[in-house]
């Protein structure tokens, strides 16, 4: 990306469909996000579009523990590029 930008290329976040079911009532899942392609995307905006959830809200499931990527990364800034898992332990929805 930075070689299209450093030309005066304009670069963009690609307009995402999100495919999948919805997490099981108890919130128990393990969830592989996946793109072939390295985007400019973040994990956190993929897993609040999908569970609808504020950007407050998904940081304090990340912090007490209920959604955690499997490599340790942090997700509210690693990108989508391959294959990222994340284990859900617990309800999404309540506080």
């Amino acid at each position: 990306m930075g070689l299209l930008r450093a030309n005066g290329a304009a670069v963009r976040t690609p307009v995402l469909t999100i495919d999948g079911e919805d997490l099981p009532p108890d919130g128990s899942a393990e969830l592989h996000l996946a793109c072939p392609h390295p985007l400019n995307v973040t994990v956190s905006s993929i897993l609040r579009q999908k569970l609808s959830l504020s950007r407050r809200r998904l940081e304090q499931l990340i912090e007490n523990g209920t959604l955690k990527g499997t490599s340790g990364a942090d997700l509210m800034r690693q990108k989508l590029s391959g294959t990222v898992i994340v284990t859900v332990n617990g309800s999404v929805t309540g506080l």
